[in-house]
């Protein structure tokens, strides 16, 4: 996030599409807020594929953390 909480991106909507979108806005290094009306929640975002697609980003980190030395 930018010093004066401004974003560079905003999503609307955090289903599984928003959710993704803001996560890769992050991962090119810009800042984005991810706007809501109601909770986040849903199959999707708790107990489906965002979990999964953390999980399998956190494994290939692991990974490559293990091939540094090679």
């Amino acid at each position: 996030m930018t010093q004066d909480n401004r974003h560079e991106i905003v999503v609307v909507g955090a289903g599984s599409a928003g959710v993704t979108a803001a996560l890769r806005t992050r991962e090119l290094g810009s800042s984005a807020a991810l706007v809501e009306r109601g909770n986040m929640d849903g199959t999707c975002t708790n107990d489906g594929c965002v979990p999964t697609r953390v999980l399998a980003h956190a494994a290939r980190l692991a990974r490559d953390a293990g091939q540094f030395a090679d």
